[in-house]
């Protein structure tokens, strides 16, 4: 473990050299002795130490209290206010100065050592703290746009169904048999992709909140291709699309199937949905030391620079148009990030637009498991 670096923050020299040899035989290291509340605020932006020793009253414009509060509310440095004096209305101050400690001169080792440790340990579990807190935040934020983003994406295709179901209840007789079936597709469509839509959300919560059962195990990726590629047969017939599987037998993972299998369906259902009619998708996979890199190619619209930053992002809404007009939310990619993780991968892109997308993500080699 690296030794800790403390600022010495004292105007009377021989106190100070004396306590910077203390802090080494302690076992810290000494970052610099300064003399004045300005000069600890310029050191503190530079070097920013572990905690800094500051003496209260320093012979400057500025004293050690009115340097503390300025150093910790800018940069979380904790502070051991050191004086020779016990004045009750110093340590009120002392305290509003954001100080972890204070100790009254002279003091000896064990104390000196005692009062590091103890104010080191409180800003370590505070940082922690702190981070949790705004890791916390952010998420809420991000849900909470993420499920506005969801609501909408639900409530337009619910909105075209029932205004549809309306508009042909009230003039039914009034339509021709192929109008009838125009309106009924438009009906279907809707449902279709408020379905996949609900469907992709409630596999993401499931990710999300560990209700789905992991069980890892040794699993052939090529086997878990092929039930993938029979449910994409007739879409992919449909936009005359090639799908180039290149995977060999026997490429063993250490992964849940069913999750490996809605990785794949996701990533190829995209693939196919950005390709341009007659257009290719190819499936690739190498192995890279303790890992296999599965890919997927698509030679479509492609995704800006712009744009692949908010992919796998909750909520930022990130939604793309297929070749044919085939909708999207960007919630499968969310839970592709989600499955993912949960093997220890990791998931990314390389894209550019007009040129088409390759979708990769790492999985743990058998022998890992």
């Amino acid at each position: 473990m690296a030794k800790k670096n403390i600022l010495i923050v004292e105007d009377e020299y021989l106190i100070a050299l004396d306590l910077k040899v203390t802090l080494i035989k302690l076992g810290f290291t000494v970052s610099a002795i300064v003399t004045s509340g300005e000069e600890a605020i310029k050191h503190a932006e530079i070097e920013i130490p572990d905690l800094i020793l500051m003496d209260i009253n320093l012979e400057t414009e500025m004293d050690g209290i009115d340097a503390a509060t300025e150093i910790y509310s800018k940069f979380r440095i904790p502070i051991i206010f050191v004086t020779a004096y016990s004045d009750s209305k110093l340590i009120d101050r002392a305290k509003k100065a954001g100080s972890f400690g204070y100790m009254l001169k002279p003091y000896n080792q064990e104390e000196l050592y005692a009062m590091i440790e103890m104010v080191l340990d409180k800003a370590r579990v505070e940082k922690e703290l702190e981070i949790n807190r705004r890791k916390l935040e952010e998420e809420i934020v991000s849900k909470d746009k993420f499920f506005s983003i969801i609501s909408h994406d639900l409530k337009n295709p619910l909105s075209v169904i029932i205004s549809t179901v309306d508009f042909l209840d009230a003039e039914y007789d009034d339509f021709s048999d192929k109008e009838r079936k125009e309106l009924i597709n438009l009906i279907k469509n809707g449902a279709k992709n408020t379905y996949e839509l609900l469907e992709s959300l409630l596999n993401w919560s499931r990710a999300r909140l560990g209700s789905f059962q992991y069980n890892p195990k040794k699993t052939d990726m090529f086997d878990v291709l092929l039930k993938v590629l029979q449910l994409f047969k007739e879409s992919a017939s449909l936009k005359k699309i090639e799908i180039e599987n290149n995977l060999k037998m026997d490429l063993f993972v250490s992964g849940d199937e069913n999750m490996l299998e809605l990785i794949m369906r996701n990533l190829i259902s995209n693939a196919i949905k950005f390709s341009p009619n007659g257009g290719k998708v190819i499936i690739n996979a190498k192995i890279n030391n303790n890992e296999i890199v599965v890919s997927i190619s698509d030679f479509g619209i492609g995704i800006s620079e712009a744009d692949q930053q908010k992919l796998f992002k909750i909520g930022v809404h990130h939604t793309s148009v297929g070749t044919n007009n085939e909708s999207g939310t960007g919630l499968g990619l969310l839970l592709c990030k989600e499955l993912v993780e949960k093997h220890n991968g990791k998931i990314w892109v390389e894209s550019k637009l007009g040129k088409g997308s390759k979708f990769m993500f790492s999985l743990p080699n058998s022998h890992s498991i």
